[in-house]
């Protein structure tokens, strides 16, 4: 399997790369990437998570985290 097979959070979820490892996905996407996913897909973000990262202040580390608090939660609830 690729690197870049699997989105930037899978990745970074599967412990397999750090939060500044984010720029390696980017580059390729606008580089080497023939797919059609826009650039949030690729990095695995919603479409709301790509703005505040990209407007932000939030780090993509603290999105992802985020996006992990609420799943626990929601498992928690169910």
């Amino acid at each position: 399997m690729e690197k870049y097979d699997k989105t930037f959070v899978q990745a970074f979820l599967d412990g397999e790369v750090k939060e500044f490892d984010v720029n390696d996905w980017v580059e390729y996407w606008h580089d080497e990437y023939n797919g059609n996913a826009k650039l949030n897909e690729h990095l695995g973000l919603t479409e709301e998570e790509y703005k505040d990262w990209v407007e932000g202040p939030k780090s993509i580390g603290t999105i992802i985290k985020a996006r992990l608090v609420e799943r626990q939660t929601q498992l928690v609830q169910d």
